[in-house]
């Protein structure tokens, strides 16, 4: 069961799986060209560089600076509204997309508890066995939800950035990638913990379910032994582990979207920095505004 997770999840989510490909490379995409023709506008219009655009593009300019920039300005707008769009449709998507993985392993579990047999149908707490496809099915589609989208957004990037690297400076793209891989690592280190916390999380949930179920099933053994005061602190003490437990659940979860966040809004400053120094030395750098593309992104 466990090495076919994976593949039960994924069933009948190929649509899924291919617009959200489509939709992760157009964003990359997009993202790229709005930081080019922002480094045209800047490198190849203010600084009357305009051998450095395109000649596809340069044809639409009549070397009027005010003008040309109003065109350049009219495309990066452009560019951004079907950015905003198409980030719509893909989150739209990845809600169906984990949807449809909650769906699947739920009903895949349930089918395959009513087909043990009954002495390993009676081993486990029937409690448990609840409690577990739940969580299971919640680990796995919150993954897809949350993580699969950065991935995706990675490697097109890396693609693209890839793709146009000769017209990048060579510090803006080590910075990238550097950015990158960090993000990368501390994923891989946040999921890994986050399933370590969920099992926690889970038995000591599940010892509070136990508890909770004996003593309203004996409730009269528990008063006819005046045994209130003791089954009270017990609880009290359940009650308490599970509660740090998910505070601990919480404070992962807070620590990776503070840092990842930070590592997003710190891309900014560091490369508008950078390309900056380049402008101010007048070195035709469109490394500068490449930057402006990739550090607007989120949720990486």
């Amino acid at each position: 069961m466990k090495k076919d997770v994976i593949k039960l999840a994924l069933k009948d989510t190929k649509i899924y799986l291919i617009l959200l490909v489509l939709l992760s490379m157009s964003i990359s995409y997009i993202k790229v060209q709005i930081a080019l023709y922002v480094m045209y506008a800047i490198d190849g219009i203010l600084f009357n560089n305009y051998s450095d655009i395109p000649i596809y593009i340069n044809k639409i300019f009549n070397h009027n600076y005010k003008y040309d920039l109003l065109i350049i300005a009219i495309i990066i707008i452009s560019f951004n509204i079907v950015q905003k769009l198409l980030n719509y449709f893909r989150n739209r998507t990845t809600t169906k997309f984990k949807l449809k993985i909650n769906v699947n392993l739920k009903q895949e579990l349930y089918k395959h508890m009513l087909n043990l047999e009954y002495e390993s149908y009676n081993a486990y707490d029937k409690e448990e066995i609840i409690q577990r496809i739940n969580e299971d099915a919640d680990i796995y589609s919150k993954f897809f939800n949350n993580q699969f989208n950065i991935i995706l957004d990675v490697i097109f990037l890396s693609i693209f950035i890839i793709q146009n690297g000769t017209q990048l400076n060579y510090k803006i793209i080590i910075y990238i990638f550097a950015t990158i891989i960090i993000m990368i690592l501390f994923s891989t280190w946040y999921f890994k913990k986050l399933n370590i916390s969920i099992e926690n999380l889970i038995m000591k949930r599940k010892q509070l379910l136990k508890a909770t179920i004996r003593n309203i099933n004996n409730y009269r053994f528990i008063r006819m032994f005046n045994k209130q005061k003791e089954e009270n602190n017990n609880y009290k003490i359940l009650n308490d582990n599970y509660c740090n437990q998910e505070v601990k659940f919480i404070k992962l979860v807070l620590f990776y979207d503070i840092i990842l966040e930070h590592l997003t809004y710190l891309k900014s400053p560091i490369i508008y920095m950078i390309g900056g120094i380049s402008i101010i030395n007048r070195r035709n750098d469109n490394g500068v505004i490449n930057s402006n593309s990739y550090s607007s992104r989120k949720n990486i």
